[in-house]
């Protein structure tokens, strides 16, 4: 028997799994190395603390006003970003694929569930993907330009002209990232309050080969702060 057909024609053979990108589990959000504070609005108060002690000599009479006890209390408004990840999708350009299989009958019925299922799904890692890497590497405009404008110097309590450098090559994004935000916020709690460089811990070195990585990495042990090196809060 003859078997007549009019129209087009494509190969329907098609692996049913779809490849997908892989995205690396960042260690930023599921383990914990961020603490994230929900349920707040931009200009929230959030207080830092500071305590210093002096030991003296016994003292068998009345306790007395010596200022040995340091405790000190700040506040410092936070102000939040917002930003968005949207667009829009169009399932008309499913049709033909392995994805139209699932589509149920009708004009206006074009959402394929198995496109769900397969290819969608893999939008909120790609987001936390591209939050994550914006978290540690990013500064605003603005925050840019304020540091750019910093006078460098070698001591501490200046920048190095080589963090103003990385803030420059940094991507520029709707928010600071923890990297910028060391180097440039507006706490309370620093040794000079209010908006301008930070409280970071300058370490002299240079560039990290295989031959000297652990003679300079020792420098940054040597510099960080024993509150820091000693802390044994998760």
């Amino acid at each position: 028997m003859a078997i007549a057909y009019t129209g087009s024609k494509r190969n329907y053979t098609e692996l049913a799994e779809v490849t997908s990108e892989i995205y690396a589990n960042t260690g930023t959000f599921i383990d914990g190395v961020i603490d994230i504070q929900e349920g707040h609005k931009s200009g929230t108060d959030v207080y830092e603390t500071k305590t210093s002690v002096t030991m003296t000599a016994l003292n068998t009479g009345g306790v007395t006003t010596t200022g040995n006890v340091n405790v000190q209390v700040q506040k410092t408004p936070v102000a939040l970003y917002t930003y968005n990840y949207e667009d829009t999708i169009d399932d008309n350009v499913l049709k033909g694929t392995m994805f139209e299989k699932t589509m149920k009958g009708g004009a206006y019925n074009v959402v394929s569930e198995d496109f769900d299922k397969k290819v969608l799904i893999y939008l909120a890692p790609a987001i936390a993907a591209d939050f994550a890497s914006k978290v540690w590497n990013g500064a605003t405009a603005a925050t840019k330009t304020a540091i750019a404008a910093l006078t460098p110097g070698a001591g501490q309590g200046f920048i190095s002209a080589g963090a103003q450098a990385l803030v420059a090559a940094m991507p520029t994004t709707l928010f600071d990232s923890i990297t910028a935000k060391l180097l440039y916020n507006d706490s309370q709690s620093k040794v000079v309050p209010g908006a301008g460089l930070g409280n970071y811990v300058k370490v002299a070195g240079t560039t990290i080969t295989a031959a000297n990585i652990a003679a300079e990495y020792a420098k940054i042990f040597v510099a960080s702060p024993k509150e820091v090196l000693l802390n044994t809060d998760p």
